[in-house]
């Protein structure tokens, strides 16, 4: 989930974001007015959300601030693009979810 503004900017440079894309904590909670970038992508293209628990726009449960998850996924240098809005303040290990960030990201094209 983002900020209005997050989204908005994200509609704006859309055509930056490269698939296979991967959203950390992409859980919709009702109670709140929450936003997707899911949304300002091509409903063509490989997106995954991931969330701690189910719900509404997850399509995988994952803990990933557990250490190893990356490589039990096997999903080392897999996305080109990586949203995490409004996450790291729920997180305990914020540095163990950073560096699994980093390993699923694909910097080849950088």
């Amino acid at each position: 989930m983002a900020t209005k503004q997050t989204i908005e900017f994200g509609r704006a440079h859309s055509k930056k974001f490269l698939d296979p894309i991967l959203e950390i904590g992409s859980k919709i909670h009702p109670q709140y007015t929450q936003y997707s970038p899911r949304s300002f992508h091509s409903k063509h293209i490989n997106y995954l959300g991931i969330d701690i628990e189910t719900g509404e726009g997850v399509d995988k449960v994952v803990d990933f601030s557990k250490a190893g998850i990356v490589e039990t996924l096997g999903w080392e240098n897999k996305f080109n693009t990586i949203h995490c809005h409004c996450v790291l303040e729920h997180v305990p290990d914020i540095f163990t979810l950073a560096k699994n960030i980093e390993k699923a990201l694909n910097l080849s094209g950088f």
